[in-house]
């Protein structure tokens, strides 16, 4: 039985294929925030938000044809800074988070940085 997160192809079940189920993923995440005083001004003006962000991940093994895929699937903590810049309707974040605790499957490389940017555009 597959779960929403389960991505498996079906259509590669024929002889002589390779079928492929990425592995299923649980994420939680735990954001501190501050804003500045002196961006604390409603529109027109900029608005501002700083964030120490910490994000918990679980990813459970891959599989093909079948049978587990080593070195994938673990368990990381990743922390860091990250922004909002909110500009009317449109707003920017992201920041880096960096690994503090990893519990990885097999002989992964783990992350030395992760760097995420969102661009985002409200239309109400």
């Amino acid at each position: 039985m597959g779960s929403l997160f389960d991505r498996q192809d079906q259509s590669t079940t024929r002889p002589g294929s390779f079928s492929l189920a990425l592995a299923d993923q649980a994420m939680a995440t735990l954001v501190l925030g501050y804003r500045p005083p002196f961006l604390q001004r409603d529109e027109p003006h900029p608005d501002l938000r700083i964030f120490l962000e910490a994000v918990g991940e679980y990813v459970m093994p891959d599989q093909g044809d079948g049978q587990t895929i080593p070195n994938t699937g673990g368990e990381r903590i990743m922390v860091g800074p990250t922004a909002l810049a909110l500009f009317g309707a449109w707003g920017v974040s992201g920041g880096p988070l960096f690994p503090v605790c990893s519990d990885l499957n097999g002989t992964q490389e783990p992350d030395r940085v992760r760097l995420a940017v969102v661009f985002s555009y409200w239309w109400f």
